[in-house]
């Protein structure tokens, strides 16, 4: 799944789907299937929704009724900012550290980091991978702490040959 701003999509007349910028239409449009053609005017939006809301990397969904015959559907697409690694295969990680589809390699060529471990320890991999993004460089005072303890290591080995 490629990258990008956020998606949308329009249903025209209840017979034509447009998609800009959706990679996976075909799922986009299996979701909405069974209300297709449909009466706008008694149409419920929350279960088109709900279904829209279940199909991988959708994040967000909003329905709006175009009278006379059309219905608005905006998507947001869900971002992997990493990828987790099971013994059975590799997942696609959103921001909050939720696995969101199987990796397939053909769909993004970007270097990812990969994490592995217990899906209840994802949220935290992701958290620090998101702050080492913030703030990559090591604030001032651990830079000097760790410069500290080199230079005390180095001469405790000087003041002991053997340490060498």
């Amino acid at each position: 799944m490629t990258q990008h701003s956020p998606t949308a999509a329009e249903i025209v007349a209840g017979k034509r789907v447009l998609f800009f910028d959706l990679d996976d239409e075909t799922a986009t449009t299996r979701a909405l299937e069974p209300w297709r053609g449909r009466n706008l005017v008694m149409l419920d939006l929350a279960p088109a929704a709900d279904r829209l809301a279940k199909v991988p990397w959708i994040e967000r969904v909003t329905l709006a009724k175009r009278f006379p015959d059309g219905l608005s559907v905006r998507l947001t697409e869900t971002r992997a900012v990493a990828l987790w690694k099971t013994k059975e295969a590799l997942w696609w990680l959103d921001s909050h550290g939720g696995p969101i589809a199987a990796y397939d390699p053909r769909a993004d060529s970007r270097d990812y980091v990969v994490v592995s471990g217990e899906q209840s320890a994802l949220p935290e991999a992701v958290g620090l991978m998101r702050d080492l993004l913030r703030a990559p460089e090591f604030p001032e005072r651990e830079v000097a702490r760790l410069k500290e303890e080199r230079l005390a290591e180095l001469l405790q080995q000087r003041a002991e040959p053997r340490g060498l």
